[in-house]
């Protein structure tokens, strides 16, 4: 027993001693432990229950629109998230609500994108390489490469620069040392400085002179006057203290002789008080200018106040003429060619005036004044922010396929539509809200970020891939699918009279309606006009007649509905026989001669070109689907003063600006259905003599084709016909004091490019 019980504590310690070190056991752990035999008053043991493995999370998923440093070039796009820009894969932001915006070098609009035939070949669209290479200031307009010190400013003519353009213009300017020379504010105290030759320059001379004169005279005549009233007063001061003071001597006087006469016992008298000197006034300061003459002497300022004013205008322009003399140096648009004379408002400084005004899309004539002197004074990181925003408008509204743009609002508040849920929504500023939130998410909102976003980023990256990404606003519900639109044409204000009168002068005739161009939706029972755009009519033209003479003829638009079947991007203009010759040849400068050429620039395609960058073609719609060509055309034009004013027509045919029949043809694509007609073949030739040269013309194109299916319809409304004409004059019409054969010419055949012309660039001597 006493063995047994030995036998149990052994067992006891040694158990106590392996649960106390934490040992192996040698027993099965699963086995369980039964007590020794005969030991009823051992407890029983059983084994522990095991520990169930703790579960490990897996760890999250990358996030889908982490910074990317490993993406190939086409995945690639830039985002801002929580305030930091980053490089995220481009299928990624796609899916999680980012529209790619294009800022690439190698971007064109939409009517300018590569296309694929039904066997998915791409269909070559000839001016699109044309396009890239007068963007990205590598080429001409002849596909000819830019010499090293040119640069292609066309933004005026519907072609904005590349991204890589604006980068180098921000970069470049930072480098440049002159601008620092240059005073903003000066130029910014004027509203315009005038351009003035031969008598009128000598007149306003002479005014100035005059009024210069004037002030000066006023200005010493309160001189005179304020230095006789200053020499009085201190004379006066100084008689009126001289008198005080006799006056204290005598008090004083009498004061020593009361004291010495009066009894020594009594306490003396006080002495008199020194008497209060009276202020003696400073010398008179002469009057230095008309600034201190209003300040100091009012009444006479008020007697030259107009010439004061002349002066002091001539003053400030004379100052703000040099810093703009400096300013276009600084910024290279003082060629030597131009043969500029400084200090003169010259022919030469007007070339530079013109452009500086293409570089920053002002539609002005080339004059300081305007829109032209406030980017004058605006300094270049301000002004290549202002053209950052221009190209990224382009892009923006090419990436949306959007085209409201405010324009439809004529009065204080917005147009409405009435939505689905039957209640009033205003027609929204699209391009401007969509180009607000792309500026404000990407943090590309100030000129500041804007250099600091180019900075960021090398030429490369922009010749290669850059894009980047934005969540646009949701699109108004109008938005459905293909859109039933409809281009309404308002003439304005028409006038059939002869323009002049039998001894050749002209004849005024005013227009306050000018034409307009409005593209409107038919949606849910109502119509919604999107915009509402300047386009021109056709009036009174001059026009080569059969018999070799040049008459003037009424080309007029055509009223009523038409369609459009056939839009074209890059569009050629065939010139009728009737096209005035010196309108189909230009001079230019080959191997140091100056050599006669045809004017393909007029023909196209190009921006210059009568049809501008893109064209849509009116026709009469037939049941037979024999349409009928007018030869009216809604096209792009360079001549955009001819949109502008009141006193230019077109040969009938309705211009808009070019980027905005860009965007207007864009649109209409990508809301309609179509084909893609592809290169529109043709081999027209001509032949012609001018000024004792044989010119032969060729033009292997007409341009690259969409075809709408069904067409859009077109309706050119009448306007408001004035003067005592009621209908359009027929035929030719001589022009007074040119000399012509005795009969009139029959017509020539009207063929469908008769009605356009015209496409010539803005005269930069037009002082209208």
């Amino acid at each position: 027993m006493r063995h047994i019980h030995t036998c149990i504590l052994g067992v006891a310690l040694a158990l106590s001693a392996s649960g106390c070190a934490g040992g192996p056991s040698d027993e099965t752990p699963d086995a369980p432990k039964s007590p020794p035999a005969g030991d009823e008053a051992s407890p029983r043991s059983e084994a522990p229950t095991p520990k169930a493995p703790e579960k490990v999370e897996p760890p999250p998923p990358p996030d889908p629109l982490r910074h990317r440093d490993d993406l190939p070039p086409e995945k690639r796009i830039v985002i801002v998230v929580d305030g930091e820009p980053r490089i995220a894969d481009l299928d990624a932001a796609r899916a999680a609500g980012y529209t790619a915006v294009d800022f690439s070098d190698d971007w064109t609009p939409y009517i300018f994108e590569e296309r694929l035939d039904a066997e998915g070949e791409v269909l070559e669209n000839r001016y699109r390489q044309i396009y890239l290479g007068l963007a990205n200031d590598r080429t001409d307009g002849d596909g000819r490469a830019l010499p090293d010190n040119e640069l292609n400013f066309l933004e005026v003519f519907g072609i904005p620069p590349s991204m890589g353009v604006v980068q180098r213009r921000f970069l470049e300017d930072e480098e440049k040392a002159c601008h620092e020379e240059i005073d903003y504010a000066a130029m910014a105290k004027v509203d315009s400085i005038p351009f003035l030759r031969g008598g009128r320059l000598r007149s306003y001379k002479s005014r100035v002179a005059r009024a210069r004169r004037a002030v000066k005279k006023a200005i010493d005549k309160a001189n005179k006057k304020g230095r006789k009233a200053a020499d009085a007063a201190i004379r006066a001061a100084k008689k009126e203290n001289k008198a005080r003071q006799a006056e204290f001597e005598r008090q004083m006087a009498a004061h020593r002789k009361r004291v010495a006469e009066g009894p020594r016992d009594q306490p003396r008298p006080a002495p008199p008080a020194a008497p209060d000197t009276v202020p003696v006034p400073p010398k008179w300061t002469p009057i230095e200018d008309a600034e201190g003459l209003v300040a100091r002497d009012p009444e006479v300022a008020g007697t030259v106040e107009e010439s004061m004013a002349l002066a002091e205008l001539a003053t400030n322009r004379e100052v703000a003429f040099d810093h703009v003399e400096r300013r276009l140096k600084c910024d290279e648009h003082d060629r030597p060619r131009y043969k500029h004379k400084k200090g003169r408002f010259d022919h030469g400084l007007r070339m530079g005036v013109r452009r500086f005004q293409r570089k920053h899309k002002i539609y002005e004539y080339a004059n300081m004044k305007g829109e032209t002197m406030e980017m004058l004074a605006t300094p270049p990181r301000q002004s290549n922010y202002k053209a950052f925003v221009r190209v990224l408008t382009e892009r923006v509204v090419a990436a949306t396929h959007i085209l409201e743009d405010g324009t439809t609002q004529t009065g204080e508040d917005p147009p409405t539509y009435t939505g689905s849920d039957g209640a009033q929504h205003p027609i929204r500023n699209l391009v401007d809200e969509f180009v607000t939130a792309a500026t404000s998410q990407l943090m590309l909102d100030t000129p500041d970020r804007v250099l600091a976003f180019f900075k960021r980023h090398s030429a490369e990256d922009f010749q290669t891939w850059m894009r980047v990404g934005v969540k646009f606003p949701a699109l108004p519900e109008y938005y459905d699918g293909d859109m039933d639109l409809e281009i309404v044409i308002d003439r304005g204000d028409v006038w059939y009279d002869l323009p002049y009168n039998d001894a050749g002068k002209e004849i005024r005739q005013p227009r306050s309606r000018m034409p307009k161009l409005m593209v409107y939706l038919r949606w849910n029972d109502q119509t919604i006009r999107l915009v509402r755009w300047p386009t021109t009519i056709g009036g009174w033209r001059t026009d080569l007649a059969p018999n070799g003479y040049v008459y003037m003829r009424y080309k007029g638009s055509d009223v009523g509905d038409r369609v459009i079947r056939k839009i074209i991007s890059g569009p050629t203009w065939v010139p009728p026989e009737s096209t005035p010759l010196k309108s189909l040849a230009k001079r230019r400068w080959i191997n140091g001669k100056a050599q006669g050429i045809v004017n393909y620039e007029e023909m196209g395609p190009g921006y210059l070109s009568a049809y501008g960058l893109v064209a849509g073609y009116f026709v009469i719609p037939r049941p037979d689907g024999n349409d009928v060509d007018r030869g009216i055309r809604a096209h792009g034009s360079s001549d955009y003063m001819s949109i502008r004013s009141s006193r230019r027509f077109s040969h009938g045919c309705h211009r808009l600006l070019n980027h905005l029949s860009v965007r207007l043809y864009g649109f209409v694509l990508n809301h309609r259905p179509h084909t893609v007609g592809g290169d529109q073949k043709m081999n027209a030739q001509r032949q012609f003599y001018y000024k004792e040269q044989v010119y032969q013309m060729r033009m292997p194109s007409r341009g690259f084709a969409y075809f709408l299916d069904p067409p859009m319809p077109v309706r050119v409304l009448e306007g408001r016909i004035r003067g005592k004409r009621k209908r359009p004059y027929e035929g030719y019409v001589k022009i007074p004091g040119e000399t012509y054969p005795d009969t009139l010419p029959g017509e020539a055949p009207a063929g469908e490019d008769d009605r356009a012309g015209g496409g010539a660039v803005a005269d930069e001597d037009d002082d209208a």
